[in-house]
């Protein structure tokens, strides 16, 4: 018996008023799966993201959490079913403290389990540390810790990683690098879009390659970590 991939993309098209930007999409993520979507800036990969969020509306094609079809669903429902994004924007709201942003993670919830919180907190030790602080006053590396541990704190069924390294110092790339390796090692569902081929390489399992919309390429992350240099010159340059 064929086990129901938790994410199943098929034939998707989707664009901008009048303006197409993906074209035919196929993609599986399998349960435990870490997927990275590679591709230059402006190859439609926050896009894809999108469309599966219920951000942006399909114009056709099959997305599938779980067996169940959601396309042309909205966010809210795409949430309750599990599909949470964590962004490179964090998105985080500037005025709350880190508690309060890291409890709006379970806003569909009454109460956070006390052990979820810790486990965020043994995830990214400064955030315990900072509790009070408002989250404006953080440096950006901080509020994508913050952006992340919320999207946990909400259990998802697939978490989804847009550039969670754009804009981080090297410490930084390193520290969240290093989670990510810890959520896949839980067994965590995870599709990244990613630029940092190198990092990329060393958490997937597999990979697409987006360029102008196109699915050009894929294969095991295998390939990435012995090819990396010479597919990112391929398919970049």
């Amino acid at each position: 018996m064929v086990d129901t991939p938790s994410l199943h993309i098929s034939g998707l098209t989707a664009g901008y008023a009048k303006l197409p930007v993906l074209h035919g999409i196929d993609l599986r993520l399998e349960p435990g799966e870490v997927v990275t979507v590679l591709g230059a800036n402006g190859s439609g990969k926050t896009t894809l993201l999108n469309a599966v969020c219920g951000f942006v509306r399909p114009w056709s094609g099959s997305v599938k959490v779980g067996g169940t079809e959601l396309r042309g669903s909205s966010s809210h429902k795409v949430f309750a079913a599990g599909v949470v994004q964590a962004s490179g924007q964090r998105e985080l709201f500037p005025e709350m403290t880190v508690l309060e942003n890291l409890r709006m993670g379970a806003v569909t919830r009454s109460r956070i389990d006390d052990a979820e919180m810790e486990q965020v907190f043994d995830f990214f030790p400064r955030l315990r540390e900072r509790v009070g602080q408002k989250a404006k006053t953080m440096s950006g590396g901080e509020q994508q810790m913050v952006a992340i541990g919320r999207a946990l704190l909400s259990r998802p069924r697939i978490l989804l990683l847009d550039e969670p390294l754009a804009g981080l110092s090297p410490l930084f790339v390193g520290e969240i690098s290093k989670i990510m390796l810890e959520l896949k090692a839980r067994g965590t569902t995870m599709l990244l879009v990613e630029q940092n081929i190198a990092m990329a390489a060393r958490v997937s399992d597999r990979f697409y390659v987006l360029r102008d919309g196109h699915m050009i390429a894929q294969g095991a992350g295998a390939e990435l970590r012995e090819n990396h240099r010479e597919l990112a010159h391929k398919y970049y340059l």
